[in-house]
This record gives C-alpha cells, structure tokens and sequence, in this order.
C-alpha cells in the first residue's frame, strides 16, 4: 500500500541510454511530517572504520515504497579526506551484497551533519527480492571506502508493475 503523498508515475525506456540509477535520481524529496524514528548506531566490530574521527551516527527512514527505501543519515566527518568524499548505500543479504540495488550517492561536508540518501531496486534486478541489512559507507570518490556502518532492516523489495515508480520530493531545509 503506498502513501497517499506518492504518486506512481510513468517513465519511458531511453534506448541507447544505461540507467541503472533511473530509479533513483529523479526521486528526490519527502514531505514534511514523514520522519520515523531515529536509529543509532554503535560502532560495531568487523566494519571500516580505522578511527573515530568520521563515522555514520544513525539514520531514520523518511520513506519506504515498494521500489525504493529513502534514509537521513546522521554522520560526522573530520574533513581529513578532502572534499570529494560522499555517502552511498546497498542492499545486503546473509551479509553479501544483493547486487540489485542502485543509489544516488550524497556529498558529505566536514562536521556534524545529515545526508539524504535513496536506495533502490535497479533496472536489471528481478521482479523481486528481499534483503536483510543495510550498508551505509563514506568514500573518497575514486579512492574507496573508509567508513561503513551495517544495519538490519528486513525489506522485500518490488518493481512496480508498467515502469512505474514511486517519486516523492524532499522536503527543503535539514531534516528535523
């Protein structure tokens, strides 16, 4: 059942043209009063993450569709890694990456501050499938990942049926 702030729309194929991440880059955006619960997150053992000086806090969920799955995650960034470092996200299963999802990554700032982040099913993924976590990492664009944090969110994730998708719009100004 979808919210009654989303509306599916239409999109046409583009021959010629990859988009694996079509899902995601025009949905940008919720309504204001959508935001759930904010979830902490300790550090845990086994994930990236070689000091404490950038670190993803915790994350709430603005949005959960059927195709897509939109976060605010809180982090901290030192700034040591220069200006091209973003956040991205992945669907995980018994630990392993789905390899069905796609996102659009969010540029992180130096401090403390919130990123907003869509993950969804890609083009070339089955009809359906589910995931058991969630993996947020910080990365220097071209040079990898130097923060990751994992968490367990059950999700059966779904194409909608005719091209269809969810799109909604964040709303403007930080989150709450």
């Amino acid at each position: 059942m979808r919210s009654s702030r989303c509306r599916l729309i239409r999109t046409p194929a583009v021959p010629g043209r990859a988009a694996p991440l079509i899902a995601v880059m025009l949905a940008v955006a919720m309504t204001a009063g959508c935001a759930k619960q904010y979830h902490a997150l300790p550090p845990i053992a086994g994930q990236i993450a070689p000091d404490d000086t950038s670190r993803i806090l915790g994350y709430r969920v603005r949005h959960d569709a059927p195709d897509h799955l939109a976060l605010e995650i809180e982090y901290d960034y030192a700034g040591d890694r220069g200006s091209n470092v973003y956040i991205s996200g992945l669907t995980l299963s018994n630990g392993q990456s789905t390899g069905h999802w796609s996102y659009r990554s969010w540029p992180v700032l130096p401090g403390r501050h919130w990123a907003r982040l869509i993950i969804a099913i890609n083009p070339v993924a089955p009809d359906h499938y589910a995931s058991d976590e969630i993996a947020l990492t910080m990365y220097v664009g071209g040079n990898g990942e130097f923060a990751e944090t994992r968490f367990t969110l059950p999700k059966t994730w779904r194409k909608l049926p005719g091209g269809q998708r969810c799109h909604t719009v964040w709303g403007h100004g930080p989150p709450e």
